[in-house]
């Protein structure tokens, strides 16, 4: 993460604020120094902690001399798109810039160096959610050609205590960035008011806990389709990799995939089998396949099946883990095939990745 310093910390030694300024200053430039963030601010900022910290003559002096004289190469990259403005205020407040938000913190939440730790990447999954988002943030970082750092500490959110970890993240001051699946299983599906998507984004929470639903049903979504091909599929799992190829293959796989349960498959969901507008969508999964529907019209098929029966088989369970387990294993894997949805994600997560994570190379600080 970012941190820019603004000019309204420069204050006078009498000011009852100097200490308390100097302190957080102190704090989140040592985190700059150890490559857990990256600070940056106004110049005039810059020379004063220059000149404040100067009698140390440590890492910290060290750092704000090099912002100070490379301070017209010390920029913000567009493909930053939040951003901390560390201010003398009691107030949050954010900014849009084109695409950049800036967010506006007092200086007061770092006093503690407790808040200026690592941004914690909460995942359902640590060993497998977290490392995918990282992951997609390696993708987006060599698709830019950006050679900088990120840093996450990854924290356990799953068995239904995401909302409580991003509570705590609050409650500690921390800054932390978590991405929610919506577990929507069809175009215009009203979010469950139980689900963990609604918990989470009514979480108490402040300005530095991102939260950031994803447009698609589940992470699993997301997986590259030339990498689900590479997976292993035996008997059953065999015969639902040749069904769900039709699907992936078919004209309408971006708008049918980004809803399908990879996984479970499609069912009859007993909450909306009489809704509209997820009839129409089993239709058109159904019929993309209609050997699926034992020569029976979509009608006569639908009627058959009971509540929460299975419309469109999945893939196969840990469908997740197996890929991950591929991509671990397989050095001389290809490059990552996306569909235009995918693809979308990926850049979103990626750049969010890179701005919640954004951190000093600890090489190039005392240079």
């Amino acid at each position: 993460m970012i941190f820019y310093l603004t000019d309204s910390l420069v204050v006078l030694e009498t000011d009852p604020s100097f200490n308390d300024i100097r302190k957080a200053v102190r704090n989140l430039a040592t985190a700059s120094c150890e490559g857990k963030h990256y600070v940056l601010g106004d110049l005039d900022a810059l020379e004063y902690f220059r000149e404040v910290f100067k009698p140390a003559n440590d890492d910290v002096s060290k750092l704000f001399d090099t912002l100070s004289q490379n301070y017209p190469t010390q920029i913000i990259p567009s493909d930053v798109i939040v951003y901390f403005e560390i201010v003398n205020s009691d107030t949050y407040v954010k900014k849009q810039n084109d695409d950049q938000e800036i967010i506006q913190v007092p200086y007061k939440d770092f006093i503690d160096s407790s808040s200026a730790q690592a941004t914690v990447l909460i995942g359902e999954d640590v060993e497998y959610d977290c490392w995918f988002y990282k992951y997609i943030k390696n993708w987006y970082l060599k698709v830019k050609g950006l050679n900088v750092s990120c840093k996450y500490f990854d924290r356990h959110g799953g068995g239904g205590r995401m909302k409580t970890v991003i509570e705590s993240c609050y409650t500690q001051k921390e800054t932390s960035l978590c991405f929610v699946d919506t577990d929507e299983r069809f175009p215009g599906q009203p979010v469950n008011n139980n689900s963990t998507y609604r918990k989470c984004m009514s979480a108490r929470k402040g300005v530095r806990n991102g939260v950031y639903p994803l447009t698609v049903h589940e992470i699993e979504n997301l997986l590259p389709m030339n990498y689900i091909d590479q997976l292993q599929y035996e008997g059953e799992h065999r015969d639902r990799k040749i069904v769900f190829d039709v699907l992936k293959n078919s004209n309408q796989s971006e708008m049918v995939l980004q809803f399908f349960d990879f996984k479970d498959g499609l069912k009859k969901y007993v909450e909306y089998k009489d809704t509209d507008s997820f009839i129409n969508f089993a239709k058109t999964v159904c019929e993309i396949n209609p050997i699926v529907m034992g020569g029976m019209t979509f009608d006569e098929y639908y009627s058959s099946k009971g509540d929460n029966e299975l419309l469109y088989p999945g893939l196969m369970g840990r469908i997740l883990k197996h890929t991950i387990d591929l991509i671990k294993n397989n050095a001389t894997l290809q490059a990552p095939v996306l569909l235009s949805f995918q693809d979308a994600e990926w850049r979103r997560i990626g750049r969010l990745m890179l701005s919640y994570g954004f951190a000093r190379n600890v090489e190039g600080i005392s240079n």
